[in-house]
Order: structure tokens, then C-alpha cells, then sequence
């Protein structure tokens, strides 16, 4: 809106890798200064599966996105024999819906941290171990998961190794 009350035509263009969007405004007729109130919302999914949607298994406790990519973290997520294993699910969009492409199960709080640079994701398990904890990398094209622990020298009960994890 201008500064004379006149209503600006604006629209939003998404970036070609999808990752940035701009707020365009044509101001050739405004009167400075003028307001911007960009607040927009959009439901564009809820990433969950049947084996995400369990009472109490805290869905969404971790999340992190890369473009069409993103992976979940469910710590108190109970597997058959195990309460609070934890459940990692990665999604894939494709167009407006998102699709689960693998899930991973731990030992112990799997899924408190998440973070995600395609195509590795790495997830950490604080609570494995009598709180030692763990951290996982995936390789997502081949399915492939390699432990982070080893060399760690220093990682005992109550380290809760995993509780953070970042990936460039």
C-alpha cells in the first residue's frame, strides 16, 4: 500500500532451484513510503505415514528440509520390543504431495536431532546405550547408513552423543 492508501500490484516469484522466493512489487505509481505485509500461509502438507502417526511418538520433534527433501525426527517413537526407540522418515516431494522414501529406527531417542544436505542425512540417537548415544549418516540414492561413532574416543554412558547434528 502506498503512502496515498492506493493498492500496489505485487506477486511472489519462487527462484529456479525452488529454494528462494521474492516478493515483487510494482511501485511505478506509488507514492513513498509505502507497506509491505508479505504474510502469507499455505498448508502444503502434512508429512506423516502410518508408522509416524503413533500417540505420544513426538512426530515432528525434529525437522529439516533441503529443496524437495526432508527428513522427520520421531524420538519417542516405541518399536515392537523397544519404548522411545525413535523413528527417522525422509520424504520426497513430487509436485504438491510428498512421498516417504525410507524410515530408520534406533536404539534410543532416534530422530531428537535431524539435518539434511542431499543427498546425506544425518540423525542422532542421544538416548542409545544407556544415554552413550549415537549418530547415523545416510547416503539417500543408495540406501546405504554408516555409523558416526567410530574414532570417538571419548563417549560414555550419559555423553548423549547425537543430541545435535549438523551436515554442510
Amino acid at each position: 500500500v502506498g503512502s496515498g492508501g492506493k493498492q500496489l500490484d505485487a506477486r511472489m516469484v519462487a527462484s529456479a532451484n525452488g529454494r528462494e522466493i521474492s516478493l515483487v512489487v510494482d511501485d511505478r505509481s506509488a507514492r513513498y513510503p509505502i507497506v509491505i505485509d508479505p504474510i502469507v500461509t499455505t498448508l502444503a502438507g502434512i508429512l506423516d505415514s502410518p508408522l509416524t502417526t503413533k500417540t505420544g511418538a513426538q512426530s515432528g520433534w525434529a525437522v529439516a528440509i533441503d529443496g524437495s527433501y526432508a527428513v522427520v525426527g520421531a524420538p519417542t517413537w516405541d518399536a515392537s520390543n523397544l519404548t522411545d526407540a525413535g523413528l527417522v522418515s525422509i520424504f520426497v516431494r513430487n509436485g504438491p504431495t510428498w512421498e516417504r522414501i525410507n524410515a530408520q529406527t534406533g536404539l534410543g531417542l532416534c530422530g531428537y536431532s535431524v539435518a539434511i544436505k542431499y543427498p546425506k542425512v544425518v540423525w542422532g540417537c542421544p538416548g542409545a546405550s544407556s544415554n552413550t548415544g549415537t549418530a547415523s549418516l545416510l547416503d539417500i540414492p543408495s540406501g546405504l547408513v554408516k555409523s558416526l561413532n567410530a574414532g570417538i574416543i571419548d563417549v560414555s554412558p550419559g555423553q548423549f552423543f547425537g543430541a545435535s547434528v549438523a551436515i554442510n
